[in-house]
């Protein structure tokens, strides 16, 4: 364990520089703290090539501000815009997913979440366009996190559905016809 004077050379910085931080480590540090929520729109060259996983131009993908090349671990601040809440402990946040379906999703495909919480995975495919499923086995989480995905915008008019049930289990997902729901 590092001695008490080697920890505060280390420190992470108060307040709001994480420019100070950002040099220490020589990496970028994203802070998402607006209180609206972004829609990415991604530029495209005269002759796209268009990955087969996901909507990214390869010819421009350094033009991508909204994807994060550098780390996805090294986050300033949980994004707190639109109907995303830190009040479940345990989740993630909501920059992880939405890297995520970036990286490996195209508008209009479905994201499965099988631990859904509070709703998080399925409020980035409402913003991203992909149509989400999430599974949660509490009964309570599950309303509430239909509550808070109902109130994130449906720009992309996609759908998102919350099944109760064990993920484990192949009867949860035969029970509601999930792929017809979504």
């Amino acid at each position: 364990m590092p001695k008490k004077k080697d920890r505060e050379k280390y420190s992470i910085p108060s307040g709001d520089t994480y420019k100070e931080l950002s040099e220490q480590l020589d990496l970028p540090i994203y802070s998402y703290t607006e209180e609206t929520p972004r829609v990415l729109e991604l530029p495209r060259s005269e002759h796209p090539d268009i990955s087969f996983f996901n909507d990214i131009d390869v010819n421009q993908w350094k033009n991508y501000d909204e994807i994060i090349t550098d780390s996805l671990w090294l986050i300033g601040s949980r994004d707190k815009s639109g109907a995303h809440t830190a009040e479940l402990h345990g989740n993630f946040i909501p920059q992880i997913p939405h890297q995520a379906m970036l990286r490996y999703t195209k508008r209009g495909e479905i994201v499965l979440d099988t631990f859904s919480g509070n709703g998080t995975t399925l409020i980035e495919c409402k913003r991203l366009g992909r149509n989400g499923i999430g599974i949660e086995l509490l009964p309570a989480l599950v309303e509430r996190s239909r509550e808070l995905i109902a109130k994130e915008a449906n720009r992309w008019n996609v759908k998102t559905t919350v099944i109760q049930g064990d993920s484990r289990l192949s009867e949860t997902t035969q029970k509601g016809e999930v792929y017809e729901k979504a």
